[in-house]
């Protein structure tokens, strides 16, 4: 077989469902990948669609393409790591279900629309800046406001030696007791928002996120999930055309 006819080891991971090609890199260099029995470390390893892959001594298989809004409550991971003293996201799935990877993060302590799917490809699309998928957020603030918060978020600052900003950002509400932040990021850094908002001087009491693109959270109560409808799946695979890109 030539090298032209070889595929990259962490896409066919990310084909088969079970990681984000980001994930499947990181699970390489960790050494949790096998290929027909030997460890890989290299992510340039290009090997046949024919090769036996194993991640965490599982054998990996093509895995039907599912597509899953969850609200995700308070308190859970976005992680598949059993090790930490927060309980996984994917405990709120049931058994069957439990093959399917984040698409994006929300840190432990904020809730609200997450996105899992089976489907590397859309992964890419909903999660890469270049295709500037939006992500919508409201945040209850507590503190001080500034007059200028709005125009300093959404100027950006410079945190940590990184560069943050907001594409868009408005009060629903100012008051003393209730201030609501609207937040829209395209992309989204680390802990975008309450870095950013923290830089600024002000304390995030709640951020839940309430929309990816078209798709919204809606009345999904807390901790609950459903299956995208067709409509919803297309609607977020059209960012990744190239008149949309």
């Amino acid at each position: 077989m030539s090298e032209k006819e070889l595929v990259r080891l962490q896409k066919l991971i990310a084909r088969s469902g079970i990681a984000s090609r980001r994930e499947a890199e990181r699970l390489i260099l960790d050494g949790l990948v096998c290929v027909d029995g030997a460890i890989i470390r290299e992510l340039g390893t290009r090997v046949s669609e024919d090769a036996r892959i194993s991640v965490r001594g599982e054998t990996i298989s093509e895995s039907p393409r599912v597509y899953l809004a969850l609200n995700k409550p308070r308190g859970y991971l976005c992680s598949s790591d059993t090790s930490s003293q927060f309980p996984s996201f994917l405990d709120l799935f049931p058994k069957d279900l439990r093959f399917v990877h984040h698409v994006g993060r929300l840190d432990v302590a904020s809730e609200g629309l997450l996105l899992a799917t089976s489907d590397g490809a859309l992964t890419q699309i909903v999660t890469h800046p270049s295709f500037e998928v939006p992500k919508f957020y409201e945040v209850e603030l507590r503190g001080e406001i500034p007059a200028d918060l709005e125009d300093r978020c959404c100027r950006g600052e410079e945190v940590d030696g990184e560069w943050l900003k907001f594409e868009s950002a408005g009060f629903e509400s100012r008051g003393t007791d209730d201030p609501l932040l609207k937040v829209r990021l395209i992309g989204g850094k680390n802990r975008e928002i309450r870095r950013l908002l923290e830089f600024c001087g002000v304390g995030v009491r709640r951020l839940v996120r309430v929309a990816i693109g078209g798709l919204y959270l809606g009345s999904l109560r807390s901790g609950a999930w459903r299956n995208l409808t067709e409509r919803e799946v297309n609607a977020l695979f059209d960012f990744g055309k190239t008149e949309n890109r």
